[in-house]
């Protein structure tokens, strides 16, 4: 009976730790994989359309989590100068399709020219670069757009202040 429970535990275990999603693109310095999002407007928006050498601030949110709405709030109203010379993506699920354009007319961030490149996952990119955590999540690139970190979750938005005033010394 003890080694048909222990059969089963080490079974349960192993099956458990195969199923988690495992990426090349989430470790530091990992490449930031190829991708394709779906704009509010139809369009869709490439890894490949963005500008070489300047980093990036890729960004995994939900429009009804209010983590990540305090958060963008925040870094749209207070981060102006750390973001002038980074890109910034915001990317969400497509089952926020719906939600997606009237969150960002209600926050604004429709009208804010540095946050244009915001859209729904038609690439796995989430799969790629979700560590799995709290949203939101803050994956920031140096500009040969290699992974330099991750914020999640809840966090001290400073601590993402300094981390980007570093990077702009760099």
């Amino acid at each position: 009976m003890k080694a048909t429970v222990s059969a089963l535990l080490f079974c349960l275990i192993s099956f458990g730790a195969s199923a988690q999603p495992k990426s090349i693109y989430r470790k530091p310095g990992s490449p930031l994989p190829p991708f394709r999002i779906q704009k509010t407007n139809g369009q869709f928006f490439y890894a490949a359309n963005l500008k070489k050498n300047e980093p990036l601030l890729l960004i995994i949110f939900s429009p009804d989590c209010t983590h990540c709405e305090h958060a963008l709030d925040t870094l749209q109203h207070s981060f102006k100068q750390e973001l002038k010379d980074v890109q910034v993506v915001l990317v969400t699920e497509a089952v926020h399709k719906v939600q997606l354009k009237p969150f960002l007319e209600k926050s604004g961030l429709a009208k804010d020219p540095t946050f244009y490149n915001v859209g729904i996952d038609s690439s796995n990119l989430i799969f790629n670069v979700y560590a799995y955590g709290m949203l939101p999540q803050f994956n920031y690139y140096n500009s040969r757009h290699k992974l330099v970190k991750t914020f999640s979750g809840i966090f001290p938005l400073d601590s993402l202040r300094t981390f980007l005033h570093q990077e702009a010394k760099h």
